[in-house]
């Protein structure tokens, strides 16, 4: 699948509208076959969010991508026990 590179280098306004413009059949090929693989559209928005926070911190900071890891592995076992 093809996605559309930005319309000029570097900022301009509504780049971000393009991109996601430019990703969004990617993005929606990947929601189906998530789902086909047995996954509900909760799970899938909170992965993927958690996902693009991870990635951003990635790229900011070292160390506050780990303590977010951290953190998020208390939360998950927190809403694990908070189920049972």
């Amino acid at each position: 699948m093809e996605i559309k590179p930005p319309k000029h280098d570097g900022p301009y306004p509504d780049r971000d509208i393009d991109c996601q413009q430019a990703i969004e059949r990617a993005f929606q090929e990947l929601m189906e076959n998530i789902v086909a693989a047995g996954w509900g559209p909760q799970e899938i928005s909170e992965a993927i969010g958690q996902l693009a926070i991870c990635d951003d911190l990635s790229r900011k900071d070292v160390a506050g991508f780990d303590a977010h890891l951290a953190i998020m592995s208390v939360m998950a076992k927190f809403d694990a026990e908070r189920e049972t």
